[in-house]
């Protein structure tokens, strides 16, 4: 129940700062999953991936970029334009990254 209520949160929240986008030409938004396809991250992500279709009018390709502590993932997210055309479903790994590496790539 918990996670119901914080994937409506988060969706309203999205729906709220959406006039905040670059223009809708500008082609379509990734969306990165540091995890393999099947896992409650993916299904939460190709779940809110949809309504955001349909809100936004612009569409969205979920990508999962699985391996490696979802360091290529973060990489990937890290070295892409900061024009808000790609986002991630990041997780509580970020957070502890830092901690378990003294070295990352980004």
């Amino acid at each position: 129940m918990v996670w119901r209520w914080w994937s409506v949160a988060r969706w309203r929240g999205w729906r709220a700062h959406r006039m905040f986008l670059l223009p809708r030409d500008s082609g379509p938004i990734r969306r990165i999953v540091p995890y393999g396809p099947g896992g409650i991250t993916d299904v939460t992500a190709r779940t809110i991936a949809q309504p955001m279709c349909e809100d936004l009018g612009q569409q969205i390709i979920v990508e999962n970029r699985a391996g490696g502590a979802t360091i290529p993932a973060f990489e990937l997210i890290a070295k892409s334009k900061s024009n808000g055309y790609t986002i991630v479903a990041a997780t509580s790994a970020l957070a502890a990254q830092p901690i378990l590496f003294h070295k990352l790539p980004y």
